[in-house]
């Protein structure tokens, strides 16, 4: 099949690189004289990356691009109002992708200096384009990827009403390498909290970072600043911006800076029409999707049609959720910078529905980020996990263990030497990896504080907040850490994809009311041990498990409450269980996989030899990590 691609772009390459492997014949035509690599850059998720990586040298690929890992914003004052751990985001300089894909299709696919002007039909299809020069191009399939102001769009669904042009960004590089170090791996932000005024800063490249300004154009035409001056502009808007702003515009040259106006339009009614489509800015689509064989013009309607449902949806979500973060922005004083949401952070309900209630049990769990036992019955607690999923409504609820050492009695233990002395026994009889040398060493003066970071944790998402504790738990029983300090706490946090700047601020907030209603909770159940497990089924009937209890038990309990509810199968297979669970001990893995002590060992020494897994050790004790999870820093 003959197809002609306009415009030499991200998404008319890409498109042409994809239906030349299917055996067509493609050619793209570029209305500028040369290949058109002006431009900044762009962040790219994973889904992008795996288009393009797959469509040329993956080694090649590689060396491009800076991954961002996290995200700050601050405010004007250097507040640090957000801190999020992001995954998995890069930084492309368009001009490296642009010569990336040149080199992949070649230079015989393309054909520059030919800028649409229409097209030819001969009835109800397309026969030829028509470029301003008076060639012309006879094609079986016409692809329009000629950007924001598509001629070819235009040509099909006549002219477009574009949304007024409210925001303005002012875009530029810098060349620095100690700020590039700096900054490695950050996108950094700051945002007014009463003016329409934001600056962000990333890097792009070895050596270089990107600036954007983003700026209400109302606050300089008030000012009587021009906006081909972009010095004066920025020097203007950031007066009162943090130091750090100040530093990195200061190494601003302004030679090839430039003022981008934002603008969308509404979703087009269809991405097609006869035997043309569009793509990327053309149809409002990041990347083309044009990835199954087109046999004959009958099949054009219902393959493109497929393509437009596909997308719409989302597009027009995108759409909705842009223009949401424009009204934000603009009317700063109505929308605290706490409550804006971040558009790196995707989010996806992958969440399976509950059943009803007749076919589940709530657990409600009573915990402490320092309790042993509860640690030794990690293993149980992973496989309900796996065997019963959503069928469990597990609610976790803080016990308030150790308030603190004076006149300290609980169950005869009074002094934290008697702590380490307990937790050996724990480890003995459970197998979990403990090291109790912290409470003779350096004693933690109390439980509360990494409990209230938990109840924080609570208040941004339940599964997270799980993760989180996890995290605590091990840097405590494996690391010898201390789990009261705030960054410590803030850098679990980060890595549980919380946001640990809100952390921080609901340890001093409502966490600590919400810890508080948990320790009363515990005196009107009168929870005496930890872990108490108190299990309820849809008749309102309730069991209690106490202290550490072997997997028969509670299976025996579960079923004895609601016998409806199934056990499922699960893989055993080790890369299946570290994906599942990205940390996990000797006792877990043997427990989980049901394979013997010795086999286990020999399959996690293999694992960590071909570098899949890692160990994280102290003393001796030892923790096995998956090396993907603990690359992306979610370990």
């Amino acid at each position: 099949m003959k197809i002609a691609i306009f415009g030499a772009g991200i998404a008319g390459l890409s498109a042409a690189i994809l239906l030349k492997r299917q055996g067509h014949s493609v050619k793209v035509y570029e209305r500028s004289a040369e290949m058109n690599d002006r431009g900044n850059a762009f962040l790219m998720h994973d889904e992008g990356l795996d288009l393009l990586r797959n469509l040329g040298n993956q080694k090649v690929f590689e060396r491009m691009g800076e991954p961002i890992q996290y995200f700050q914003m601050f405010s004007q004052k250097n507040e640090e109002v957000k801190a999020i751990r992001l995954m998995p985001w890069t930084c492309f300089k368009r001009d490296e992708v642009i010569r990336y894909l040149y080199d992949i299709l070649g230079d015989e696919s393309i054909v520059h200096g030919h800028e649409f002007e229409s097209f030819h039909w001969n009835g109800q299809k397309i026969e030829k384009a028509i470029f301003t020069n008076g060639e012309m191009v006879e094609a079986d399939l016409f692809v329009g990827a000629d950007g924001l102001r598509s001629k070819v769009r235009k040509e099909l669904f006549g002219s477009n009403q574009f949304s007024p042009i409210y925001t303005f960004e002012l875009l530029g590089f810098v060349q620095d390498s100690k700020k590039y170090n700096q900054l490695k791996g950050m996108f950094k932000k700051f945002q007014h909290r009463s003016k329409s005024i934001a600056f962000g800063v990333l890097p792009a490249s070895k050596g270089e970072l990107i600036t954007v300004l983003q700026f209400d154009p109302k606050i300089i035409q008030e000012a009587g600043i021009l906006e081909e001056n972009h010095k004066e502009i920025a020097e203007y808007l950031l007066a009162d911006f943090p130091e750090y702003v100040k530093e990195v515009i200061a190494l601003q040259t302004y030679e090839e800076t430039y003022i981008w106006k934002t603008r969308d339009f509404d979703l087009l009614p269809q991405f097609h029409k006869a035997n043309a489509v569009l793509i990327g800015d053309s149809a409002h689509v990041a990347l083309p999707e044009i990835s199954e064989d087109l046999p004959d013009l009958s099949e054009y309607d219902r393959v493109f049609q497929k393509f437009y449902t596909k997308r719409a949806e989302e597009v027009s979500q995108q759409i909705l959720f842009g223009r949401r973060l424009k009204d934000q922005f603009l009317q700063p004083k109505r929308n605290p910078l706490e409550l804006q949401r971040i558009p790196l952070v995707k989010r996806k309900n992958t969440k399976q529905p509950r059943p009803p209630k007749e076919k589940r049990v709530q657990i409600t769990y009573f915990t402490d980020p320092i309790c042993s036992t509860c640690w030794a019955i990690q293993p149980e607690l992973r496989k309900l996990e796996l065997e019963y999923g959503n069928q469990l409504e597990i609610e976790y609820r803080m016990g308030g263990l150790l308030p603190h050492w004076h006149n300290y009695n609980r169950h005869g233990i009074t002094d934290p030497k008697q702590v380490a002395l307990h937790w050996e026994e724990v480890e003995a009889k459970s197998g979990m990896p403990i090291n109790g040398e912290i409470w003779k060493t350096d004693p933690l003066a109390s439980s509360y504080p990494p409990s209230i970071a938990f109840k924080a944790a609570q208040l941004q998402s339940t599964d997270k907040a799980i993760i989180f504790l996890r995290k605590i738990r091990e840097a405590l029983f494996v690391a010898q850490r201390d789990i009261i300090d705030k960054g410590l706490l803030y850098r679990m946090a980060l890595s549980s994809a919380l946001d640990a700047a809100q952390i921080i601020k609901d340890i001093e907030g409502p966490a600590t009311d919400n810890f508080f209603e948990d320790v009363a909770l515990c005196e009107q159940l009168d929870i005496q041990f930890l872990p108490t497990l108190i299990m309820t089924n849809h008749l309102g009937e309730s069991q209690r498990l106490i202290g550490e209890n072997d997997y028969a038990t509670f299976q025996k309990t579960i079923n004895e409450l609601n016998p409806n509810l199934k056990r499922m199968t699960y893989s055993k297979d080790i890369r299946d269980l570290f994906s599942r669970f990205p940390s996990m001990s000797l006792r877990e893995y043997v427990y989980l996989s049901e394979t013997p002590l010795e086999k286990a060992k020999q399959e996690l020494d293999l694992m960590c030899q071909s570098g899949e897994l890692t160990t994280w050790e102290t003393g001796k004790v030892k923790l096995f990590l998956s090396t993907v999870k603990l690359e992306q820093g979610f370990v």
